[in-house]
């Protein structure tokens, strides 16, 4: 290994004084002369090692010395270069791998035992909190050249961003050290060793809020917490269904006025359209006014979007909905009418008025009903329905009047409302029909007068004729027989003075 074994061919023996060399394993030294040259070859190795020795040893075969051996040490010194140390590790490690592991490698195989000491030191990453200090000596016997050692990693829920430390060599025996490794933690979901991500998710929460002038209180939260604090940015907005009105309507405008930010469980609050959680919390509270209205309406929707503005999340932002339930009473519908109308009106008409506002659409249908007067004949049956936008509370429609020249005192119908929806509905209206002159919207007067005509006649022993007549035909309900200009009306036969006119007719003659 260092130097021939001994045998033949690595021994070699000069008598000349080295001109000239001979394999031996014996040598002679010449009568006369006093010695002879003995070589053996050194090995080249590249072994760093100490100055080493080895001997030849000489024993009188033949011829006379006054010891019988003699012994001589060669020392070979050792011409390698002291290998170095070189540390590598994770540029990068998860804080779930556990462990990070490192590894230290000689340049070459020594001959001696080297030893270094390594240790680690805290940077952003803090020894005790986010891994173990660690320290110790690897020692590498002869010919060995790679030793590993670890440094534990600690895994925890909040999340810190990247974090390093470091670990270097020192104090080495029989070599030398080259730099240290850096390494940074990451708890992102990257990084070797494993799959942790401690990364906040933002979200906020969608409250149900009664409508009763108090507030609407969200909690903008994140997943787990974080080493340095998380600012967002708060921003209102009408939902997607059944959208609420902001700007005060329903619920607040979004300015710092109505927007209110506590950080201390809603003990304090303070006007806000940012919110910041705390490093090492994970939620604030948001609230916002909503209106006590008198509207009837759905139950209706807004947002709160809240946005990461500083700090880290794993979405950009989060939106809560809340759902404000309304406590107003469904409105009631109240139809309104004339009481009398007078035949010669053309219409009468009728409204219907919403007690009050609501928030949304309002239907009723409406219609007619017969009593004594008769549809088609004295008014024209009407029917349809009614629809009330969001906050309108007044409607109208018409029942059209048949005015004609027959006489038939006071003729009732009804209107009524059905059907509504998100209301309640009153009682009808009853409507009585007029043709004496009275009743709201007109003057017709159908009311006959009674006359007698004045005859000259001759005194030749035949009749004079008067002719007895009313101005207009007049009907008698007893007998249901209406005379040629139309219905009958409740009066029944007309009482006349010595002559009675047949239903319907408007003159007799009277012969005397």
């Amino acid at each position: 290994m260092d130097f021939g074994s001994g045998t033949a061919t690595n021994l070699q023996v000069s008598t000349d004084g080295g001109t000239t060399w001979t394999n031996a394993t014996t040598a002679t030294i010449a009568a006369g002369t006093t010695s002879v040259l003995v070589r053996t070859p050194v090995t080249n190795d590249t072994i760093d090692e100490l100055n080493e020795t080895f001997t030849l040893t000489a024993t009188t075969t033949a011829g006379t010395t006054s010891n019988a051996s003699a012994v001589g040490t060669a020392t070979i010194t050792d011409n390698d270069p002291t290998p170095s140390l070189a540390l590598t590790g994770p540029a990068t490690i998860n804080e779930g791998a556990g462990t990070a592991t490192y590894t230290v490698t000689l340049s070459a195989a020594s001959g001696q035992t080297v030893t270094v000491a390594y240790g680690t030191t805290g940077g952003t990453a803090t020894s005790g909190v986010d891994f173990t200090a660690t320290s110790g000596t690897l020692t590498f016997a002869p010919g060995a050249t790679v030793a590993t050692f670890s440094v534990p990693i600690t895994n925890d829920t909040t999340f810190e961003g990247s974090e390093s430390y470091s670990v270097s060599l020192s104090t080495p025996t029989n070599a030398t050290i080259g730099t240290g490794v850096t390494t940074t933690i990451l708890d992102n979901g990257t990084g070797g060793g494993g799959s942790d991500n401690d990364t906040p998710a933002l979200s906020v929460s969608s409250p149900t809020v009664a409508e009763d002038g108090n507030f609407a209180q969200f909690t903008v939260s994140l997943s787990n917490p974080s080493a340095t604090a998380t600012t967002v940015s708060l921003a209102l907005a009408a939902g997607a269904t059944n959208p609420a009105t902001g700007g005060g309507v329903d619920f607040g405008s979004g300015t710092a006025t109505n927007l209110q930010v506590s950080t201390d469980s809603g003990t304090t609050w303070t006007n806000a359209t940012t919110a910041t959680i705390a490093a090492g919390t994970t939620s604030v509270l948001v609230r916002t006014p909503v209106t006590n209205d008198t509207i009837d309406e759905l139950n209706e929707t807004f947002t709160l979007t809240a946005t990461t503005t500083a700090g880290t999340t794993s979405n950009a932002s989060a939106v809560g909905t809340a759902t404000i339930t309304d406590n107003d009473p469904t409105p009631s519908l109240a139809l309104t009418g004339p009481a009398t109308i007078n035949e010669g009106a053309g219409t009468a008409t009728y409204t219907v008025t919403l007690s009050a506002a609501s928030g949304q659409t309002v239907t009723v249908a409406y219609g007619t009903a017969g009593g004594t007067a008769t549809s088609g004949v004295d008014f024209t049956a009407t029917s349809g329905t009614l629809t009330f936008a969001p906050g309108a509370t007044v409607a109208t429609f018409s029942v059209p009047i048949t005015n004609d020249t027959t006489f038939e005192g006071s003729e009732s119908y009804s209107v009524s409302l059905s059907t509504p929806t998100n209301a309640t509905i009153g009682t009808g209206v009853t409507t009585t029909i007029l043709d004496n002159g009275t009743g709201g919207g007109g003057s017709d007067n159908d009311t006959p007068a009674l006359s007698v005509s004045s005859p000259t006649v001759a005194e030749d022993g035949n009749f004079a004729q008067f002719t007895v007549s009313l101005s207009n035909p007049e009907c008698d309900r007893h007998h249901g027989q209406p005379g040629p200009g139309g219905r009958c009306d409740q009066s029944g036969h007309r009482r006349r003075r010595g002559l009675r006119l047949g239903h319907g007719d408007q003159s007799a003659g009277l012969d005397r």
